[in-house]
């Protein structure tokens, strides 16, 4: 007898939606049926090992990963920062990697201790709060010190939020957050935002997952909230407010960025919400930050600010539990040759053979294993 798969429907369609793959290209990539495809995603058939193999080969996972049981579910509406431009495709494609990116930290999460995740929730419309109340909450809950903070990745995954970093997406993709019960909140952001940028969607993400992420409702037009909170978060009003000065001009913007570590434009539309500036100047600069190309590249780089748990996570597996790199990749359901490019950053093979396979050494590690 022709040994069957019982393959979990939703598992099967997050690897071919990651992979941004039809249910037909699937069929014809692997030299199978799309009735083959469609039945195994509607939960109506076992399909054969062999099948289940091709299907493996073609979207480059293990084919263990199509076997797992549901425990990540992203809400009906993911909670995405993007641009207009991002197309549907690829924002079903960046939800199954959110999702397959769960299922990833989860695994690595069994042998070490994250930090515990502290997030502080608020129900704006019980509470009777803005957004901006909100981010005044969190930053005197987390005890913040005045002015810019410091490190925003760090500080999120001081509060138990992992951060992953999703690279090649252009820069229509910024980020999306997950929160679900018994799991850790993860952020997925672009790695190929400028380091201002990435601050900001940090917060945001961190906006959604204060304001929205509610057992696991998605609520209508929240973006204008997410953005309210993170312009608080990252420039309280009463702190910022007297440093716009009466002739602000690109030179102050610049300088301003360099304190605050987030990008002039943010620094222009906030001295506009404090009142700092008129029409006519918010105006005339903005014609300047399009005439100088400072709408696409401003001047003033900001480093990105580093990430550590999932850094760790893998450290801890190839250094401390003598995982190889291909056991690891393995683990997480990923070819080797991927698992390098996302987790160790397409660290390329010891050429002499001996495959030590460590990641970089990095700030001092924070995670341990669980007794």
């Amino acid at each position: 007898m022709t040994p069957t798969v019982a393959v979990n429907p939703r598992m099967l369609m997050l690897a071919r939606d990651s992979r941004r793959m039809t249910q037909k290209g699937l069929a014809e990539a692997s030299n199978t049926s799309q009735s083959s495809v469609s039945r195994a995603e509607a939960g109506l058939d076992r399909p054969s090992r062999s099948t289940v193999d091709a299907w493996a080969a073609v979207l480059r996972y293990e084919p263990a990963l199509f076997e797992q049981a549901d425990s990540t579910v992203l809400p009906r509406t993911p909670l995405f920062r993007k641009r207009a431009a991002l197309k549907k495709a690829d924002t079903d494609a960046t939800a199954a990697l959110l999702r397959i990116r769960c299922r990833q930290v989860d695994a690595m999460a069994r042998a070490v201790e994250i930090p515990e995740e502290s997030v502080p929730k608020v129900n704006l419309d019980k509470e009777g709060w803005t957004p901006s109340q909100a981010a005044q909450w969190v930053r005197a809950k987390w005890r913040l010190p005045p002015g810019p903070v410091e490190n925003m990745a760090r500080l999120v995954e001081d509060h138990g939020i992992v951060v992953a970093r999703l690279g090649g997406v252009g820069d229509a993709f910024m980020g999306v957050s997950i929160v679900e019960a018994g799991h850790h909140p993860i952020m997925l952001v672009s790695s190929d935002a400028p380091g201002c940028r990435d601050r900001w969607t940090l917060a945001h993400e961190l906006g959604h997952i204060v304001l929205h992420h509610r057992d696991n409702d998605v609520l209508e037009d929240c973006e204008p909230e997410a953005d309210e909170f993170a312009s608080e978060f990252l420039m309280p009003a009463h702190e910022i407010r007297h440093q716009f000065g009466p002739r602000l001009g690109l030179a102050a913007l610049a300088q301003l960025k360099r304190h605050w570590r987030t990008s002039m434009q943010a620094l222009l539309m906030r001295a506009r919400q404090v009142r700092r500036i008129s029409d006519a100047q918010e105006d005339r600069l903005w014609r300047l930050i399009s005439a100088r190309g400072y709408r696409r590249q401003e001047p003033v780089d900001i480093g990105v600010d580093q990430v550590e748990i999932i850094d760790e996570m893998v450290r801890v597996h190839l250094e401390e539990l003598g995982f190889s790199v291909a056991d690891l990749a393995k683990a997480l359901w990923l070819r080797e040759e991927e698992f390098r490019q996302v987790f160790l950053r397409g660290r390329a093979p010891d050429p002499s053979g001996t495959d030590d396979a460590s990641v970089d050494p990095g700030p001092k590690p924070r995670l341990r294993l669980v007794e």
